[in-house]
């Protein structure tokens, strides 16, 4: 997701696992119990979600469903970190070097 630049390619290969071992429409990355992005959608919700014109978009569709949706806990902290201003592009940097320096300590 353009918007969620940080997401671990581990995060997403496991998203796409939990999908395709279950029967729900929508799978939720969550992390310490915060629900993140990308949502992983089931191909049943394509045509409704193309045709959709009413207020709220996707999001009004998600929620339509969330009886038939799961969460993933993921190890994650970037599927929380959307990047739509500079402050948010400041904020991920900085995360991002902390995140790396983590690594580099352990």
């Amino acid at each position: 997701p353009a918007d969620y630049p940080l997401i671990k390619p581990d995060t997403l290969k496991k998203l796409v696992e939990a999908y395709q071992t279950t029967r729900s429409k929508i799978i939720y990355p969550r992390y310490a119990s915060a629900k993140g992005h990308p949502p992983i959608l089931s191909i049943e919700l394509m045509e409704e979600i193309l045709h959709f014109q009413q207020p709220g978009g996707l999001r009004k569709i998600l929620e339509r469903y969330q009886s038939e949706s799961e969460y993933l806990e993921v190890s994650d902290r970037f599927i929380l970190m959307d990047m739509d201003t500079i402050k948010d592009y400041e904020r991920m940097v900085n995360a991002n070097i902390e995140d790396q320096q983590f690594a580099k300590d352990e």
